[in-house]
């Protein structure tokens, strides 16, 4: 399968960069396969090598590990680290002024926060996630804010906002109506 391959190639390279490159892709397809111990091994080595590259790469390196770690601690149900590495991966990625990757951890706050009961955070996060996207264009954050704020507001109660929520979003993206 493709992690012993990754894990083949991983015993025959030298160069952290590349070194770092493996084990992201081993955590990366653990984490698809639900592997989380296995994907917590690797997202943890990548981190530890991200000090032997240089340039830009260390902190690309940390936000990705920061936020691949934050979904295994939800996956674990360790909701406040999760929140914490979330936390990290987005000040990284705000050190970058990279417009995904601060759109893909404010909405990782805002679901974490969800899940750790925090229903209020997780609406100050998921609606900056989805003002974050719309100003950066980024369709994928738009999407994702748009599915769990309304899931949000229809799973508190709140039918009548999620409604006018749903009006408002489907008027200014018609694709968003066959999202649900």
């Amino acid at each position: 399968n493709a992690i012993e391959c990754f894990e083949s190639a991983a015993a025959r390279v030298a160069d952290p960069l590349d070194r770092v490159t493996v084990q992201n892709n081993i955590g990366s397809c653990a984490m698809h396969l639900g592997d989380v111990q296995r994907a917590a091994l690797a997202f943890a080595e990548m981190e530890e090598l991200s000090d032997r590259l240089s340039g830009d790469y260390p902190r690309r390196c940390r936000l990705v590990t920061s936020s691949y770690t934050g979904a295994i601690c939800r996956a674990r149900g360790d909701y406040q680290r999760a929140v914490e590495r979330y936390r990290q991966a987005l000040n990284l990625a705000l050190g970058t002024d990279d417009g995904r990757s601060i759109a893909n951890q404010l909405g990782n706050l805002g679901t974490a926060y969800e899940q750790a009961g925090d229903r209020v955070k997780a609406m100050q996060f998921l609606n900056a996630c989805m003002a974050y996207s719309e100003r950066t264009g980024y369709w994928a954050g738009i999407r994702y804010a748009y599915w769990h704020i309304h899931r949000l507001l229809s799973d508190s109660g709140h039918l009548s906002e999620a409604r006018q929520f749903i009006e408002t979003y489907t008027s200014r993206y018609p694709e968003l109506r066959n999202l649900r």
